[in-house]
């Protein structure tokens, strides 16, 4: 496996772990996940101002959101393209919801009370461009035709191993 595909594989289990940490934390608690938060944004949509429209957006852009970052995980970790369109299409929507996609290096630096909440702004959207610039890279390189010379050249090399 080339290193912008171990790159690739990295992001999908970041989504992946994201997941994880989210279900173990709604099971700790006593819910189930997905449907508790879903029936708990229903009550709160229905309690603030009388149903608002735009809370009911936001409540379900953000399940759509936690609900689609398992599937990019997934599709990442198996280094398919619809992969990388998902994690495209999701990262306007985890900036606004603050939904980093290494979550776990926020887990541990919150329960190590380590890291200034302006270095953690920077370090999360760092990540989400960094995480775009390698998906774009990966997605740009894998799209070579098979004559292209470095294909060409990668091919030759790899027979001669």
């Amino acid at each position: 496996m080339k290193p912008i595909e171990k790159t690739v594989v990295f992001w999908g289990v970041c989504d992946l772990t994201f997941f994880v940490i989210y279900a173990v934390s709604s099971t700790l608690k006593g819910g189930i996940p997905y449907y508790t938060n879903l029936i708990e944004a229903l009550i709160n949509i229905e309690n603030t101002l009388g149903g608002s429209w735009s809370f009911a957006a936001i409540t379900f852009i953000s399940l759509a959101l936690f609900i689609s970052i398992p599937l990019s995980g997934i599709l990442l970790v198996l280094r398919k393209p619809s992969g990388a369109w998902m994690a495209y299409c999701q990262t306007p929507f985890r900036v606004v919801m603050v939904t980093p996609s290494i979550y776990f290096a926020f887990v541990i630096l919150g329960r190590l009370d380590f890291l200034p909440p302006v270095a953690a702004i920077l370090l999360f959207l760092i990540s989400e461009i960094v995480k775009i610039y390698t998906l774009m890279k990966w997605q740009r390189n894998s799209k070579k035709p098979a004559n292209h010379p470095i294909k060409r050249m990668e091919n030759t090399c790899a027979v001669h191993e």
